[in-house]
């Protein structure tokens, strides 16, 4: 199944700079070496002339021209993507690769003036390893970011599911009273809420998804105590939940644990570790 595209930013993560960062150095040191090394192999050049400085320019104009291509095409075809058909990004990451191909060949004919053999041979020595590291780094942090936008989807989805319930906990309470409902299965029946709204989207357990603890409303704007959360394992050491006085958010388990430790919170603690 193709992927959904959302936008850019939701796939863009600060992680990512380092490895742009790592990507950008091996470009100027490795990419200056095998320049200089191809200049002396193919292009037949005395050592006085396949200088360092010689070779660092050969290697930032062809990289930098392959780079402006690659990102042109790709960002052309990523519009249309995210005009319709998704399919077009894949093209778009197909062509890249021989979009910098290209304009690496004509930046190195222009500044070499060699033959087309050599500058095949140049090619093949420099600005391929470049493509195809830039290949295997774009796929792997690709992938990376895809995994982490599902995972803020997900826990955006549970989000508004347990801010649902907390809703429906309240109408509850306004039919009764005041009096909250006894357990989250209370509410099927009485509400007309769906036995899967029960249910963590994150998690593929049948069972309900999360820790209850049937507690009036409350005013105070810092109150802490817990009225629903998610049962440990719904998500990868995230913890989403909403308090008593209708706050809602996500913290780590570590911060979670932390909150189990204030009294108020005995109940959720008790079935916290009923549930392990």
């Amino acid at each position: 199944m193709l992927m959904t595209l959302a936008g850019i930013q939701s796939y863009v993560f600060v992680w990512q700079l380092w490895f742009l960062l790592a990507y950008v150095c091996v470009w100027m040191v490795a990419g200056t070496y095998l320049t200089r090394w191809a200049l002396q192999r193919y292009a037949e050049l005395p050592r006085s002339k396949a200088t360092v400085a010689r070779s660092f320019r050969v290697n930032f104009l062809s990289g930098a021209a392959a780079h402006l291509a690659a990102l042109t095409v790709l960002g052309f075809f990523t519009a249309f993507a995210f005009r319709g058909e998704r399919w077009w990004v894949f093209v778009g990451a197909a062509l890249a690769p021989v979009a910098m191909l290209g304009m690496s060949w004509l930046v190195q004919m222009n500044v070499l003036s060699a033959t087309p053999r050599v500058l095949g041979r140049m090619l093949c020595a420099t600005t391929v390893p470049l493509v195809v590291l830039l290949s295997l780094l774009g796929v792997g942090t690709a992938v990376k970011a895809r995994q982490a936008h599902m995972t803020n989807v997900a826990l955006d989805r549970c989000l508004r599911n347990q801010r649902n319930l907390d809703k429906y906990l309240g109408n509850w309470l306004r039919r009764n009273l005041g009096k909250p409902a006894p357990t989250l299965e209370t509410i099927v029946d009485e509400v007309n809420v769906y036995t899967r709204q029960l249910q963590c989207p994150g998690s593929d357990m049948d069972r309900p998804g999360y820790l209850y603890n049937s507690t009036p409303n409350e005013d105070d704007p810092q109150s802490k105590k817990i009225r629903l959360v998610d049962r440990c394992g719904n998500h990868d050491n995230v913890r989403i939940l909403i308090f008593a006085n209708g706050r809602s958010g996500r913290v780590s388990e570590e911060e979670f644990q932390a909150m189990l430790k204030l009294p108020e919170n005995a109940t959720i603690r008790r079935l916290d570790e009923q549930d392990k």
